[in-house]
């Protein structure tokens, strides 16, 4: 591994940067901009949990007894919503980002540093659309059997 340049390791002593000082897989130096999107990150996963705690809030609010077949179905309704929305954020970053990879010409040494964690970082769309309904699932189920999953009424009360 090559050494950084000094100003790579500013924030050396935050544990956040710790973990991203270093090169990336394309063997570059990771700019700061993606040390910032790496710490944003786990934002992403909170509107899909938004989706999905709507979903079942109507379910909820039907009024009858909840079982874990309701639960998914809620969960794949709001994971359905967040859909269309997360996948044309996707196609649009994807667009605009790759081509830039694949420049050679004047200027790419600076722009690839800064489009490759980019690109990367929208790997954790599977994150947000897979992983995160399928541990909603998990939490409400387990609140469900220990009798701690009230509608938006009944929460208030």
């Amino acid at each position: 591994m090559n050494a950084l340049p000094a100003a790579n390791l500013r924030d050396a002593n935050d544990p956040l940067e710790q973990e991203v000082i270093g090169q990336d897989s394309t063997q570059n130096a990771i700019a700061h901009q993606g040390r910032v999107g790496r710490r944003r990150r786990p934002e992403t996963g909170v509107v899909m949990a938004v989706y999905l705690h709507e979903a079942l809030d109507r379910k909820l609010a039907a009024g009858s007894a909840l079982q874990r077949a309701d639960i998914e179905q809620a969960a794949t309704e709001g994971a359905v919503q967040r859909l269309r929305p997360k996948l044309m954020t996707v196609a649009a970053v994807l667009a605009s980002l790759v081509p830039i990879l694949w420049e050679t010409g004047v200027g790419s040494g600076v722009m690839k540093p800064i489009a490759a964690p980019i690109v990367g970082g929208i790997t954790s769309t599977i994150n947000v659309l897979i992983l995160v309904p399928v541990f909603f699932v998990m939490m409400k189920a387990r609140a469900r059997r220990q009798g701690k999953l009230h509608g938006p009424d009944e929460a208030d009360a």
